[in-house]
């Protein structure tokens, strides 16, 4: 029995818009409980840019409108979905708003779009900025401290913002360039 694993250094070696498969056989540790794959699971990718996009596969989202471009924020996957005329255009992992400053549910509109926006309030920038209220949440790049530090992508997948709806390096200017203002955003 094998035990296999990737880390994003293995990307460097990859080349930008090519395609590659990766093959997993049966006998491979597959689950922390020590199980192993039974059958051969086969997955394509694409190397996108320097910075892969982190496209989430596999994400079942049904779209809750089906005419004209929407996102949809799923709070309970953090994942961001963006949708046009019902078709699914990409899934990306997100960070929402932690348990004490929540994410506000319901049915909004892009108010907005700023390219690097700024927070006085917490002191950093918030590249590729689209509010979505008038109290101040919006969708963004992940965070930029004062004197350049960005805040890490380990927090994608975990509600740890203080209420914006924060995206990976690359997802968040495709969404950004995507989006117009008025665009419906639908966070459940």
């Amino acid at each position: 029995m094998q035990d296999v694993s990737l880390t994003l250094s293995h990307f460097d070696s990859f080349k930008e818009d090519t395609e590659y498969e990766i093959k997993i056989t049966p006998g491979v540790l597959a689950y922390k409980d020590g199980s192993y794959l039974e059958k051969e699971v086969v997955s394509h990718f694409k190397i996108r840019s320097k910075f892969a996009e982190r496209v989430v596969s596999k994400v079942e989202v049904t779209p809750q409108l089906t005419e004209g471009k929407y996102i949809d924020i799923d709070l309970a996957s953090q994942t961001l979905t963006i949708f046009e005329d019902g078709r699914n255009l990409g899934s990306y992992k997100i960070s929402t708003g932690k348990y004490s400053m929540p994410t506000p549910k319901g049915q909004f509109a892009i108010r907005n779009k700023v390219k690097r926006a700024y927070s006085s309030t917490y002191n950093l920038w918030m590249p590729y900025w689209m509010a979505f209220t008038w109290m101040g949440h919006g969708i963004h790049e992940l965070p930029e401290w004062a004197g350049g530090i960005k805040e890490g992508e380990s927090h994608l997948g975990i509600p740890v913002s203080h209420g914006c709806v924060r995206l990976g390096v690359g997802p968040a200017e495709r969404v950004y360039n995507w989006v117009d203002i008025g665009t419906p955003v639908v966070v459940h």
